[in-house]
C-alpha cells in the first residue's frame, strides 16, 4: 500500500468517525436529509470520493439510507445498531424556553439534569408543552430518546390534550411530586420530610410560638410541607403552632404596596417562622427589618429550596436545600434502568433536602 492510498484511507476513516459521531450525538436525526456530497466535501476539506466511501460504509451499518443510488436520509433506526445507541433525554416543561428562569428551583433542576446526563455521555433536549412544535419534534425523533422527564406538569396545569400526550410517553418520569401526574414514575424532593426538618430545627432554637406561612393553595407539595411541620410539632405539646395561608401571595412576592404591613401582622405573635419557599422567607425578613424587629433575637425565619440569593444576602437565610443534584442523578439512573428493561425497586422516590444553617436562626444551647 503506497503513501497516497494510506492517506486516502486515513481521511476516509476520520470522516466516517466524524459523521458517525454527529449522528450518534443527534446533530443529524432520524429522517433528516444529509447535505449534498459536494457540500460535505467542502466542509470537511476532503474529496467527494472520500465522502462517498464514508457514506457507503455508514449505509452498510444502517445509519443512513440510500435512494436511487444516492445517500438521502439519516436512518438510525433502520437496524438495531442505530436504535441501540440512542443517547438523548427529553425534558418537558410547561414553561417556554425564555421563561424557565422564572422558577429558580426548576431552572436549577434542569441544570443538574444536564450535568447528570453528561456523566453518561447523554444529551438533554428541552421541550415546552406551550410550543406548537413540541410534539411534532419529539415524535419525529423519538427513536433517539432513552427516556423522558416532566417537571411542574399535572392535569390541572396543562390542557387535556397536552396531559394525554405526556401520559402516553412510555416510562415518563416526573421530577416534582404532584397530584394527577402524567407518569407513574417520580423522583422528587421529600416535602413531608422537609416540613418535619424545619420544625425540628426551630425547636432546637428553643422557640415556642411557631407559624408557617404558605399560599392559599391546595397544591400537594405545600400540603406535604404543612403536614410534616404540624406532625413534628404535635409531638411537643408545649409548642403553639399555626399555619397561616396568604391570600394573594403574588402581591407579597412582588412587593406590591402594603405587603410589609400585612406580612408583619401575620408574624406579630410568632417567635419562629417557616416559609414554604425562600422568596417568601426573604420577604418576611424584609417585613421584620422594616418594623425594627431583630432577627433572630425576636423572630427566627427558615425557608425552603436553598436558592442562591438566600445564601448570599445579609443576614444569610437558614433554609432547606432542594436536593436537585440527587434528584437528577436518581432520575437518570431510573431512566436508564427503564430503557434497558430492568426492574425498578420503587416507582416513587422521595429524597430529603439538607439543612443550610444561616444567620436567621440560632440553635439554643442549654447551659451546663
Amino acid at each position: 500500500m503506497d503513501h497516497r492510498e494510506k492517506q486516502y484511507l486515513s481521511k476516509y476513516t476520520k470522516l466516517k468517525r466524524l459523521l458517525e459521531e454527529r449522528i450518534r450525538k443527534g446533530f443529524f436525526r432520524h429522517g433528516d436529509e444529509l447535505p449534498p456530497e459536494k457540500e460535505l466535501a467542502d466542509f470537511f476539506n476532503v474529496s467527494r470520493n472520500t465522502v462517498r466511501r464514508a457514506l457507503e460504509s455508514l449505509a452498510n451499518e444502517g445509519l443512513v439510507s440510500k435512494h436511487h443510488g444516492r445517500v438521502s436520509r439519516i436512518c438510525i433506526d433502520k437496524t438495531g445498531s442505530g436504535l441501540q445507541r440512542a443517547n438523548r433525554l427529553a425534558y418537558f416543561s410547561n414553561y417556554l424556553p425564555g421563561m424557565v428562569h422564572v422558577n429558580m428551583v426548576y431552572w436549577n433542576l434542569f441544570d443538574r439534569v444536564i450535568e447528570a446526563a453528561a456523566a453518561y455521555d447523554l444529551e438533554v433536549d428541552f421541550f415546552s408543552t406551550e410550543s406548537p412544535d413540541c410534539w411534532s419534534m419529539y415524535q419525529k425523533n423519538r427513536s433517539i430518546y432513552m427516556g423522558a422527564f416532566s417537571v411542574g406538569v399535572n392535569q390541572d396545569s396543562v390542557s387535556r390534550g397536552v396531559f394525554e400526550r405526556l401520559a402516553a410517553i412510555p416510562d415518563l418520569i416526573v421530577l416534582d411530586e404532584l397530584e394527577n401526574m402524567p407518569g407513574e414514575y417520580c423522583v422528587s424532593v421529600d416535602n413531608y420530610a422537609g416540613g418535619r426538618m424545619a420544625a425540628r430545627h426551630l425547636l432546637q432554637c428553643n422557640l415556642r410560638n411557631m407559624v408557617m406561612l404558605t399560599p392559599d393553595s391546595d397544591f400537594l407539595p405545600f400540603r406535604q410541607r404543612i403536614k410534616g411541620f404540624e406532625d413534628e410539632l404535635s409531638e411537643h405539646g408545649h409548642v403553639n403552632c399555626s399555619v397561616r395561608k396568604i391570600i394573594g401571595i403574588d402581591s407579597v412576592l412582588k412587593s406590591e404596596p402594603g405587603w410589609l404591613d400585612s406580612l408583619h401582622h401575620l408574624l406579630l405573635d410568632a417567635d419562629g417562622c417557616f416559609c414554604y419557599c425562600d422568596l417568601l422567607a426573604l420577604q418576611a425578613l424584609n417585613a421584620a427589618y422594616y418594623h425594627n424587629r431583630p432577627v433572630p433575637d425576636s423572630l427566627s425565619v427558615i425557608g425552603f429550596d436553598g436558592i442562591a440569593i438566600g445564601q448570599h444576602t445579609f443576614p444569610q437565610l437558614t433554609s432547606l436545600a432542594h436536593p436537585a443534584r440527587q434528584v437528577a442523578d436518581a432520575a437518570i439512573q431510573m431512566a436508564l434502568a427503564l430503557y434497558n428493561k430492568q426492574r425498578v425497586r420503587r416507582k416513587i422516590v422521595r429524597i430529603p433536602g439538607k439543612l443550610l444553617p444561616g444567620e436567621t436562626t440560632r440553635i439554643f444551647k442549654a447551659s451546663r
